[in-house]
């Protein structure tokens, strides 16, 4: 029978994040960071390990459980679409594998709330490189994963701009035993146990036929990063009185000639958060 809601199992399956890849997305200067989607902590050690301070948030608390195993960062379960933290207080909101999950028409307007001004928006993907031979049959078992076009709602999003992006390849060694994990946290949500485990069976019977034993495969990935930096967008004030009966009150009119700047208003601050001690 497989395991299929256990934390630990599933972290061993998942690649991790290349040193360089980390240190394009946040920086080395120090800063304050939320992670939502954190999962397990995968990209939270690096983050902490570059001497970031960060926050945790993903809505499955056993994730939030395995990754207090390990982590002593303040973390909590909440969502992306309404995050319980005061407006303005984080210099970087991350994602990892975890932005495509959300309501983004919700996420997008909670996340330029919470950031300061001049703060980012960060995103990382990994995806399996498919040149390989045996990766592709793997996923042709197990689907292909993909990001695009998921980025076209930060472009789209008018508090947000200059998104940039970036690309490394790095290899994860995989045992048959990683291998049906990897299999277990990118298929457990939409299979049944018996379906789960009939493909693990076939991923196992895949991995035996290279014959390479406990010296295990090399899967190559691309590590797909994106940053954005907010900009809050204040609704003008409103005209006073004098304004406007003073004579250069048409001048408050806009003119259909000339290009206007859409203005935003800002969502209502937030009263502050709770976080939960899993320690």
């Amino acid at each position: 029978m497989s395991d299929v809601s256990n934390p630990q199992s599933l972290e061993s399956g998942r690649p991790d994040y290349p040193v360089a890849a980390v240190e394009w997305l946040v920086g080395h200067e120090p800063q304050d960071l939320l992670e939502l989607g954190s999962g397990t902590g995968k990209l939270t050690r690096g983050l902490l390990e570059l001497g970031h301070k960060g926050t945790s948030f993903d809505p499955d608390p056993e994730m939030l459980n395995e990754q207090s195993r390990h982590l002593t960062t303040p973390m909590a379960v909440a969502r992306a679409e309404q995050i319980p933290l005061p407006s303005r207080s984080v210099d970087m909101v991350v994602c990892a594998q975890s932005f495509d999950q959300f309501d983004q028409k919700l996420a997008l307007p909670e996340i330029t709330r919470v950031l300061r001004p001049g703060g980012r928006l960060a995103l990382v993907w990994n995806v399996r490189d498919l040149s390989v031979p045996w990766v592709r049959k793997l996923s042709n078992l197990i689907g292909v994963e993909t990001h695009a076009d998921l980025t076209d709602s930060v472009v789209d999003c008018p508090t947000f701009s200059e998104l940039e992006t970036a690309e490394y390849k790095h290899w994860q060694t995989h045992t048959a035993a990683t291998l049906c994990d990897l299999v277990r946290s990118s298929s457990a949500a939409t299979l049944t146990v018996d379906e789960l485990d009939a493909l693990i069976s076939q991923v196992r019977d895949l991995y035996d036929s290279y014959g390479r034993g406990p010296d295990g495969l090399k899967m190559p990935y691309t590590t797909c990063v994106y940053r954005a930096r907010v900009q809050h967008l204040q609704a003008p004030p409103m005209p006073s009185p004098e304004q406007l009966t003073e004579p250069t009150a048409h001048a408050l009119t806009p003119d259909p000639t000339t290009e206007q700047t859409i203005q935003v208003p800002l969502p209502p601050e937030d009263p502050g958060t709770v976080l939960v001690d899993f320690h």
